[in-house]
């Protein structure tokens, strides 16, 4: 589905069987949805359990290319769970083939209160018509040039119970105050479990992240969990990502890779390597991480670099050289 400017209260994909207590299964095949216009209550795909006794779902090679929000108003909260393009609540998930062309808007992808989420060999970057040519040294210039209520995550987990994700790769993109990434666990106040993160096979390039506003967190992958979790990643690679903070906020902790805030949690790290990634004008982190146990191995960090910048306007990532050049 291309070039289609959709209408108030539009679901393209969607089941609203409230009544069945069956299970059910669907699969999607081959679809995309490309430089498509949207509102405020558009959902291209509305996947809901209802009262079905078990639901599963299964998603092959779907491509979500260059989608973008009209025009709203600068104080209207994007960042929810009423405002996505595709919604899944289902038991088992096995998605294979995703890929995000980041436009901006809406939070691509929401899943929720899955038993069992796999994914596998897909790729999240930013539209070209959509990308921010750079840094300037100007906070009210910066905004000014860019939509920045508009870049926001692209993937968010929702209370799930077991997550496996081998052969992500997210490269040249880019977003404002939030994680391109995000897990957040089921509340331990209501309910007590043991979850478990397994990320393999991960590459993360060319990245740029960006705060301007206080009390926000960001990140690549950010993971908040109040249950006892397991996070295990194996084989990543991390290559000349960026983060700037524009405003300094000692209250909350962002960082650039991975940001986990996990007080029960194990976390293991594998065979990963941290090559040539920035913080810049920041008291932040590449990798910040709190939780009960820690087991690292094979650990690669090369150049990583930690300092303020000057510039005038620099496009960071086509000439990476001139940030180099430029930290003292």
């Amino acid at each position: 589905m291309q070039f289609c400017e959709f209408k108030e209260f539009t679901y393209i994909l969607a089941n609203f069987d409230k009544i069945s207590n069956l299970n059910q299964k669907f699969i999607f095949k081959n679809s995309i949805f490309e430089q498509n216009i949207y509102l405020l209550s558009t959902k291209l795909i509305f996947q809901n359990k209802w009262n079905h006794q078990s639901s599963n779902l299964i998603i092959q090679q779907l491509s979500l290319l260059n989608n973008h929000i009209s025009q709203v108003s600068n104080d209207l909260n994007l960042n929810s769970l009423d405002t996505q393009l595709l919604y899944i609540y289902t038991d088992n998930l096995n998605i294979e083939g995703l890929v995000i062309e980041r436009g901006y808007g809406f939070i691509e992808v929401c899943i929720t209160n899955a038993q069992n989420l796999i994914l596998i060999n897909s790729k999240i970057t930013q539209g070209e018509q959509f990308q921010f040519k750079g840094l300037h040294q100007y906070f009210d210039w910066q905004l000014s040039k860019v939509k920045s209520n508009y870049y926001l995550t692209s993937l968010f987990f929702l209370s799930i119970l077991n997550i496996e994700i081998d052969g992500l790769i997210i490269i040249q993109s880019q977003s404002y105050n939030y994680p391109l990434l995000y897990y957040r666990s089921q509340d331990k106040e209501k309910k007590q479990r043991f979850e478990r993160i397994q990320i393999s096979n991960l590459f993360i390039d060319q990245n740029m992240l960006l705060i301007t506003k206080l009390q926000q967190v960001a990140a690549i992958i950010s993971i908040e969990s109040t249950q006892e979790t397991l996070i295990k990643f194996e084989n990543c690679k991390f290559y000349g990502n960026i983060l700037h903070e524009y405003l300094q906020d000692t209250l909350l902790t962002s960082a650039l890779l991975l940001n986990i805030n996990s007080y029960l949690g194990t976390v293991v790290i594998n065979n990963s390597i941290f090559n040539n990634n920035l913080v810049l004008n920041s008291t932040q982190y590449n990798l910040y991480q709190k939780s009960k146990f820690k087991n690292v191995s094979q650990f690669i960090l090369i150049q990583q670099h930690f300092r303020l910048l000057t510039y005038q306007i620099a496009n960071l990532m086509g000439k990476k050289s001139k940030i180099r050049n430029s930290i003292y």
